[in-house]
Formats: C-alpha cells, structure tokens, sequence
C-alpha cells in the first residue's frame, strides 16, 4: 500500500491525466484515447473513485466520437454509477448526454431525446454552460432525425448562440454545421455550401480532425448535388483519408457512401459497387441503423436497371429499419 503522501501525489497525477485527456478529446482523439486509459489503470489501482469516474468518462467519449457504441457503453454505465455516488452532478450531465448519442445511433430516438434533456436539465441547474450548449445540440440533431425541421433549428440557433457568447470557437462548428444539413435536405445546396464551409475553417484552425472530415464529406456531397464532380470527388477523398487515419467508421462509411454516388453518376458502376460495399459493411459494423437504411437506399437505385426483385427486396429493408427508428425524413 502507498503511504498517505505518495497515494495523495498518485490521486493528483490521475486528476492531471483526466484533465489532459478532456482538455484534448476534440483535437487528439488518439492522445486523450491514451491518457484516459493509463488514468482509469491508476486510478483502479488506487480505489480512486473520482479518478476513475472522470477516466471512464473520456474514454467513452472517445469511444462513442467514432461510433464505437457497444465498447462505450459499460464505461458509461459504470461511470454514472461513480458519478452518481459521487453526487457530480456535471459528470452525471455529460455521461447522460453520450448515453442519449449511443441510442440515437441505435434509433430509438425518443430514449434519446429523454436522455438528452436530462443532461440539459442537470447542465442548465448547476450552470455548465459549454455542457447546455452542447445538450441543446444534441437535441436539435435528434429533431433532425426524425423530421422536425423547424424544431431542431430552434435548438441549433440556441447552442449557437451559448457557444458565441462564450467565444467557443470550436464547438460553434457543431450547429453551423447541422444548420448546413438541414438546407442541403431542403435542396438549398448553395446556402448549405455556405454553412459547410464556414464550418470547415473553424475545424481546421482547432485542429479537429475528426470534424474536419465531416466537413470535408458534407462539402463535397453538396458539390456533387451543384454538379461539381470533379471537386465533390477531391473533397471526399481527403474525407476519406483523414477518417482512415483517425480510424473513425462512420465518417470512412460517409466518404465511401458519397463517392460510390458520384461515381454511379458518372457512370462508373464498377466503382460505386466498389465503394457502396465497403460503406455497408462499416455501417453494419458500427450499428449505424440510420445510415444503413441510407445504403439500402442507394442500393436499391443502384440495382433499378439490373433487378427489379432486388430493388424491392432492399426498399423493405430500409422501409423497416426507417420505420423501426422512427426516422421520418
């Protein structure tokens, strides 16, 4: 056992690891993957509780940013345990703000949307400002989901406006973003270029690699839908590059997704089968009910002009993976 001096010297390097680690979960996902779990090794060793807590809870983070769901979830279940143990009330915030992510991806919307406001309730009472904004975020993306346009921008323009307030540059990006979306899905593709854009500099300039992706993606789709192929090629590749080498799933399955699309309508059909597969299989992997459906959809227009059967084999799968998720739009 430490003496009393050395276990305090120890419990201070775990809470100097978890700060790292949160301090860097934006910028260098690896580095905070890293630190979260030499700090939740000490921490255990220790019965350090508040250590553990917070360890667990960056690395979830890590784990849910590229749709490592499953792997997340004991670590988040273990986490507001601690934390409500602990009576945190902001680690409680943040553990309930990844669960509801977690079901969203899952597509049951309405747990998430549950999960969600608690975390923006517990965020709002003890005055966690740049965890409201986030909350009210997550909410607006979760209205997108299921269709409600109008509701999900209220929410958007709401964490938008905290985090301007506060000069959160980086996390800005986030509804800016989302905002860019909900034009592109309303054929706006100019102004959703606009928003794109604007969102791709401020990720760029915070180093957000996982972000920049996303928005490298959503740029280059946009491009497509203006008949930029060439660009809308060029854009998703660097997408794709990026997500590789930051091993995230989803934002890889996005990449392969838009460019087996431009090149079906260029007419390269060996590569948008090529492509389209490889995108499937990552969706599957990471459970990524809603952009499965998405898949099959551009499955199904890809296979109109060689089999009808499996055309319509396909749509009913989407059907019910979109109906079981709720998923209006």
């Amino acid at each position: 056992m430490p003496s009393q001096a050395n276990r305090h010297s120890l419990q201070k390097k775990v809470d100097e690891l978890n700060q790292q680690a949160w301090d860097t979960r934006m910028n260098n996902s690896p580095k905070s993957f890293d630190l979260s779990k030499e700090s939740i090794a000490l921490a255990r060793s220790l019965d350090y509780q508040k250590g553990l807590a917070h360890g667990l809870k960056s690395l979830a983070f890590c784990l849910v940013r590229v749709a490592k769901n499953e792997e997340a979830l004991p670590h988040l279940n273990e986490a507001l345990s601690l934390f409500e143990l602990l009576d945190d009330l902001e680690g409680q915030a943040v553990v309930n703000g990844l669960l509801a992510i977690i079901q969203r991806n899952q597509g049951d919307a309405v747990a998430s949307l549950k999960l969600s406001y608690k975390a923006l309730e517990l965020s709002h009472r003890i005055g966690f400002r740049e965890h409201e904004g986030t909350e009210l975020y997550f909410i607006g993306v979760t209205y997108k989901q299921l269709g409600n346009f109008e509701k999900a921008l209220d929410y958007l323009y709401q964490s938008l406006h905290i985090f301007r307030e506060d000069e959160n540059r980086l996390f800005q990006s986030y509804p800016i973003n989302i905002i860019g979306s909900i034009y592109f899905e309303n054929g706006d593709y100019t102004k959703a270029l606009e928003y794109f854009e604007k969102g791709l500099v401020i990720r760029q300039t915070s180093l957000d690699k996982l972000g920049e992706a996303g928005s490298l993606d959503n740029i280059g789709f946009t491009n497509f839908k203006l008949g930029n192929y060439a660009q809308a090629i060029t854009y998703c590749e660097r997408s794709l590059v990026i997500a590789e080498s930051t091993q995230d799933e989803r934002s890889q399955s996005n990449a392969l997704l838009h460019l087996a699309e431009i090149y079906k309508q260029t007419g390269d059909i060996e590569k948008a089968t090529k492509f389209s597969k490889g995108s499937m299989e990552l969706k599957k992997a990471i459970g990524d009910r809603r952009r499965e459906a998405e898949m099959l959809l551009f499955l199904a227009d890809l296979y109109k002009t060689v089999d009808l059967n499996k055309v319509l084999e396909v749509l009913n799968n989407a059907l019910q993976i979109a109906e079981e998720t709720k998923m209006v739009d």
